[in-house]
């Protein structure tokens, strides 16, 4: 699978939902023709690329594990514990485009930045989901299957999880490195593990502890459109 820029890139109407414009609002043709200037950016700079690899359940065990800073509960151990396959990932979609986010804010081009960045968060997002969709075909994913990333910061799997997925798959052959605090760099780029299984497996309540910090919450929309 090759990842193409013009596949990954978001809608304006994605970018505006994401900042958290509401779907009714007024939007000035200012703030559209800023979108289109970062979009343009983007495209030009962007270099997306992956790595990734399938492994045992046995495997993904002792990576998942191997920190010791999970949390106690956490629904990932259940999920992984009754998959059919895995494979870890690593995306990125280049350095540039943080270097021409930060070339934007010096020119004070305050909007067309923050677009950018948008565009870049949701470009990666929507690059994992071209690798659950190339995963599915590659495994002959049935009606009754799903797969589904989930990455270490989420679900109770710590960030120091990356370590070993970075262990195995050395992503530094795509220029993408972590630093002593589990960040990676470029900062657009994102870790984890690829699980296929029955539907029902991904499906769980998000009422653990850590579920109270987290800002995304993007668990809820994936398992209501497992359950439809």
């Amino acid at each position: 699978m090759e990842l193409i820029t013009s596949q990954i890139v978001p809608s304006f109407s994605d970018v505006l939902r994401r900042q958290g414009v509401p779907e009714q609002a007024t939007i000035k043709e200012a703030i559209r023709l800023d979108f289109y200037s970062a979009l343009e950016i983007f495209q030009s700079s962007a270099k997306p690329q992956y790595l990734a690899e399938e492994i045992s359940k046995e495997i993904f065990d002792e990576i998942f594990n191997a920190s010791g800073l999970n949390e106690e509960e956490n629904p990932l151990q259940s999920i992984y514990s009754a998959a059919d396959q895995i494979a870890l990932f690593v995306i990125t979609v280049g350095g540039v485009v943080t270097e021409k986010i930060k070339e934007c804010m010096t020119k004070n081009e305050i909007v067309i930045a923050s677009m950018m960045d948008t565009i870049a968060s949701l470009a990666v997002e929507n690059s994992v989901g071209l690798l659950e969709d190339y995963f599915a075909e590659k495994w002959n994913s049935r009606e009754e299957e799903t797969v589904l990333g989930y990455s270490p910061g989420y679900c109770g799997w710590h960030l120091a999880g990356q370590t070993e997925i970075f262990r195995i798959l050395k992503p530094e052959k795509i220029d993408v490195h972590l630093s002593d605090s589990f960040l990676m760099e470029p900062i657009k780029s994102v870790s984890g593990v690829i699980i296929k299984g029955p539907k029902e497996i991904h499906l769980f309540r998000n009422n653990f502890q850590f579920c109270s910090t987290c800002v995304d919450h993007t668990c809820v929309s994936r398992m209501k459109n497992l359950k439809k």
